[in-house]
């Protein structure tokens, strides 16, 4: 992650107003540089109606100015940087930044001269952060500081001139911003260290990372048992034991004791094929004990208590 620049810089000759654009980027920066010949500073400087805050200005022998102004997350808009209360000439560049520390700048650096170059040091607190110089002079201004890139350079009359620049400054330490003028004369300079965040973005959530549980466990492990075991243990036990004693008297107890406990088990259940099916137990048969009564003497058919001796022989229990 490095400092980086949403666009190009703005730059305005002599106006009050200029329309810029600030991106949805995290961690964002309005910086604005400012120079003018004569007439003083600006009373302020606001974008979309917010005031910025001046970070550093140098002032010449003649109300002559440099200065440098800041906004710690502007808006994400387009809306206009208003310059009020301006000197007779004035030059503005403007830097939409971001990926930068939000705090105001407070490692700065100014200084003026009367020459025929310029030249102003800072020694940054920081790696990798970003200083910005703003020159004024009365000749014109050529960027001479090696590996830095002049962001804007702005001419009213042929004493009137501001130029901005900035370089990256990979390792804190000491960084000297310099230009040559087009002749020997009054200058004034001044420079800013902007810092790179140390926070990283928190990442939106947009319902397009909703989860859906793809992982959602379908019922397709359930056991559809095939086996479906429906032991239709029919144990019907149909002893049809008659023993009917058919004497050819005219009493005929004709016992017949026919059981037919149809106890049909049919569990109409689907086992899973863990399961075990007991068929429950067989039931027990019935033991039928028939007495022959056509062996016993006839002769006792005729007696007066036949039927009471018939009954006592026949003898049906179940053990």
């Amino acid at each position: 992650m490095a400092i980086a620049l949403d666009g190009t810089v703005v730059s305005n000759n002599n106006g009050s107003s200029q329309s810029i654009t600030v991106g949805n980027n995290p961690n964002r920066m309005l910086v604005v540089s400012y120079a003018t010949y004569q007439g003083g500073g600006p009373s302020g400087i606001t974008f979309g109606g917010v005031a910025l805050t001046k970070i550093v200005e140098q002032v010449g022998s003649f109300s002559e100015q440099a200065s440098i102004w800041a906004l710690v997350a502007p808006a994400v808009s387009t809306a206009n940087v208003v310059i009020s209360g301006a000197g007779d000439w004035h030059g503005i560049g403007i830097y939409s930044l971001y990926n930068v520390d939000q705090t105001l700048p407070t490692n700065f650096s100014k200084t003026n001269g009367e020459s025929g170059s310029t030249s102003l040091a800072l020694v940054t607190e920081a790696n990798n952060s970003w200083v910005i110089a703003c020159i004024e002079a009365e000749p014109v201004i050529t960027m001479t500081t090696s590996g830095a890139t002049e962001d804007w350079n702005l001419e009213g009359q042929s004493f009137q001139h501001g130029e901005g620049q900035h370089i990256l400054k990979a390792t804190a330490g000491s960084q000297t911003m310099t230009s040559n003028l087009s002749y020997g004369a009054r200058w004034n300079a001044c420079n800013v260290e902007i810092k790179i965040t140390t926070s990283s973005p928190s990442p939106s959530q947009s319902p397009s990372a909703s989860q859906s549980p793809s992982a959602s466990q379908s019922p397709s492990s359930s056991v559809s048992p095939s086996h479906s075991v429906s032991p239709t243990t029919s144990a019907s036990v149909s002893p049809s034991a008659s023993p009917s004693v058919s004497p050819s008297a005219s009493k005929s107890p004709s016992v017949s004791p026919s059981q037919s406990p149809s106890s049909s088990v049919s569990p109409s259940a689907s086992v899973s094929p863990s399961a075990s099916v007991s068929p429950s137990a067989p039931v027990s048969g019935l033991e039928f004990r028939s007495v022959d009564v056509m062996s016993e003497t006839k002769d006792k058919l005729d007696a007066p208590d036949s039927d009471a001796q018939i009954n006592n022989l026949i003898d049906c229990r179940n053990h």
